[in-house]
């Protein structure tokens, strides 16, 4: 991924989504989330930015049930903090975590995931 820009790949990753038939996120996300974790994490905010906040849209489901929890099963440890920060102040960011499954993640991580999705926050 070295010559292409974040927001390219996210734009790639958003297009194969939307062709159901033929998609396959095995590539590159579940190879960034093993080697690159802080690059998978990037693209996950990248691609939340770009796609509609509902729990109704198939990206939406795709992203959290996808790379999210692919790079949250593998590397929990280094990025709940950030994911609980998100959480608390984007209401739509803690909507993103209702599709998230356990995943690999050890039990701290997954508890504190957990509580992300019924913490207060910010009104939406």
């Amino acid at each position: 991924m070295t010559n292409m820009k974040t927001k390219d790949v996210a734009a790639a990753w958003i297009e194969r989504c939307s062709d159901i038939d033929s998609y396959d996120d095995q590539v590159p996300f579940f190879l960034f989330a093993r080697n690159q974790p802080e690059l998978c994490f990037g693209l996950i905010l990248e691609i939340f930015s770009l796609i509609p906040h509902d729990i109704q849209n198939e990206t939406f489901l795709s992203l959290s049930a996808g790379p999210l929890e692919e790079v949250l099963g593998l590397h929990g440890e280094q990025f709940i903090e950030r994911v609980e920060d998100r959480a608390f102040k984007d209401p739509a960011f803690k909507l993103l975590l209702q599709n998230v499954w356990r995943h690999g993640m050890t039990e701290t991580v997954w508890k504190r995931l957990c509580k992300c999705r019924e913490m207060p926050g910010p009104a939406s």
